[in-house]
Order: structure tokens, then sequence, then C-alpha cells
């Protein structure tokens, strides 16, 4: 839902868009957001280990739509809101400029995990860090909350710009 709010606010400031995503069902996702108008959607064209390696699936499944998106509509930025940031590396050798609006590195869930996994997974971890760093050190980073800022900062090193998401304040009561 976040992705296309700034699809929609994007597009209300005169922006064309364009969306790489997983999802493979491009009829659901236009009919689930029926607001937003003339986009082109790059999504997998098949699955790898879908439901079984979720972050090393994630980036399989979601390169090669990034790579088709970038090479078909060639965008002047790419922005990343999902939790993918090795995808970036498509718009890295192609010298796009990259924005990485973190919701929670992707590494840092299974970090609060570590002591209980095999030690192929504290392999694998140790890789995906290495890889959201040195991706998130060469794009525009910028969290969620501070919550956030101060997980990358503690995890990656890095400063981030605090971006609050809009909220919805009707549907709060008082008391």
């Amino acid at each position: 839902k976040f992705s296309f709010l700034v699809v929609d606010q994007l597009q209300k400031a005169g922006f064309e868009v364009a969306i790489a995503c997983v999802h493979h069902n491009r009829d659901f996702l236009k009919a689930k957001f029926p607001f937003i108008e003339n986009f082109k959607i790059y999504s997998a064209r098949g699955t790898f280990l879908r439901d079984r390696a979720n972050n090393i699936a994630a980036f399989w499944n979601h390169s090669p739509a990034v790579w088709r998106m970038c090479r078909d509509f060639k965008p002047d930025v790419v922005i990343e809101t999902g939790g993918v940031i090795t995808s970036l590396f498509v718009p890295l050798l192609l010298g796009i400029p990259m924005l990485h609006y973190c919701h929670h590195p992707a590494s840092a869930y299974a970090a609060d995990y570590a002591e209980q996994n095999p030690i192929h997974k504290k392999v694998y971890l140790g890789i995906v860090r290495w890889l959201e760093v040195f991706f998130a050190k060469r794009a525009k980073l910028m969290s969620n909350s501070k919550f956030t800022a101060g997980v990358a900062k503690k995890l990656w090193k890095l400063n981030s710009e605090i971006l609050n998401p809009p909220t919805d304040i009707n549907l709060f009561l008082p008391k």
C-alpha cells in the first residue's frame, strides 16, 4: 500500500511511474489499487524458492523485474520502498540514482534470532548484511521512523533522514 501511495503522489506531481515487484498477478494489483492510473508494472515472470528462503528468493525474483524496468522504462531515479535493497544492484550498474526508503533492514529481523540459527543461516545472514551495507552506502537512505533510523545506524553504521509515513488520524478517537 505504501508503494502505491508513493506512486499516487508522484503522478499527482507530474511524474511518469513504473513499478517493479515480485507480485506476479498484474490484474490483482490493478484491481486492488484502482486509483492509480497509467503506470507500468514489471513483475516476476516466475518465482524461485518463493516460500522457502524469503530474503534470497525476494532478491532473485525481484532483480529481473528491476532489470526489465530499468532497461525498458529508463527511470531518472529508482526508489526502493520494500525490503529488498540488494535489487538496487541493477540501477547501480546502470548509473541510475537510488533512494531506499527503509522500513526495517531485512537482516535485522534474522539478527534478533541469530543465536537460535544453525551455522549456515549465520553465514547467510552475514552475507545479507554485507550486501545491505554495500547498497545502502550507494543510495540516498531514508527511514520511516526514529526507531528504524536507529536500527540502520546500528547495523549499517549509516545515518538516514526520517520521513514518517502518512497516518490517517481519523482512525483514532480520543479516550
